[in-house]
């Protein structure tokens, strides 16, 4: 049976998440999946969770690389980023010579198709493939891009290793992020345009719906007919932005899917984050305006 190589970076903080991820990833996908899973540091009980999961599951075969690099300790980050971010940038010295191409999911998401849909696109010698997400033109030019450029989402992609490793593009990436440092906003995914530019292919907006997908759809950088195709339960769904399904405070539309498919994981018995006054007030919020209130109650003590 084929295989389907698939990489992810993760610390202890979303071991749980990564296993709704895996959950719903092989309960989608007909083929056996590879998945190389880079982190700093995990608990004996998530490596426990995480073996008793590839046994239920029997199509995953995991491979877990912990990252001791001090290259990263150099690198500019922010807040809500943690340093794992950038260790997407290693995949092409990480992975066997013997991969040619990489499917790369972020942990929060939920996938809802066979992933083999994106494995099967044709890079034609592009670097990488993501799905374009809309961004201002006054970010654009702070990143050195054409104001009239598209600009991918890292948290879905597919890398063309072979091309990674011929180009020597890991170097390149640590050096524009020490480059742009404080300028970076999303950190790795702007470094990951600016080094990529001119060299990505666009994939369809259904394999990375993101939460602006699901709050303003008509914002996004592709056709209205697309956008429709995009709508209903296939594709992969992207929780960005700080509202997760697993706050208490969330009213994602999609936020029950995460719930559903924890069904069957280690983590099943698992309950909402931060039930509280505050975030009993915020669940009110419509979902268009959450992330908006959330960045701005974040700036707070509270």
């Amino acid at each position: 049976m084929r295989r389907i190589p698939v990489a992810v970076t993760i610390n202890e903080n979303y071991a749980q998440h990564l296993g709704v991820m895996l959950s719903s990833l092989a309960r989608n996908t007909s083929a056996l999946i590879d998945v190389y899973i880079l982190y700093d540091k995990l608990s004996p009980a998530s490596f426990s969770n995480f073996e008793k999961l590839s046994n239920v599951r029997g199509n995953l075969s995991l491979h877990f690389n912990q990252v001791l690099d001090s290259r990263f300790d150099e690198l500019f980050i922010r807040l809500h980023f943690p340093p794992i971010c950038y260790y997407r940038f290693l995949l092409p010295s990480i992975l066997p010579e013997s991969i040619s191409k990489v499917v790369y999911l972020d942990p929060d998401i939920v996938v809802l198709e066979d992933i083999s849909a994106l494995w099967n696109v044709e890079l034609a010698g592009e670097w990488v493939a993501g799905v374009a997400v809309a961004i201002t033109p006054e970010r654009l030019r702070a990143l050195g891009l054409r104001p009239d450029s598209l600009y991918f989402n890292a948290g879905v992609m597919l890398f063309n290793l072979t091309e990674w490793r011929k180009r020597n593009l890991e170097d390149e990436c640590f050096q524009q992020t020490k480059n742009f440092g404080s300028l970076l906003t999303f950190m790795d995914q702007d470094v990951l345009n600016i080094v990529c530019k001119d060299h990505w292919a666009k994939l369809p907006l259904k394999l990375n719906k993101t939460n602006d997908f699901f709050a303003r759809p008509s914002s996004q950088p592709y056709a209205p007919e697309e956008i429709r195709l995009a709508k209903g339960n296939t594709g992969i769904v992207h929780y960005t932005g700080s509202c997760k399904p697993w706050h208490y405070s969330c009213v994602h539309p999609a936020r029950r899917l995460y719930w559903n498919y924890i069904h069957g994981t280690p983590w099943e018995g698992a309950s909402y984050e931060g039930k509280g006054f505050i975030t009993t007030l915020i669940k009110l919020v419509p979902f268009r305006f959450k992330n908006i209130l959330i960045r701005l109650l974040s700036r707070c003590h509270w």
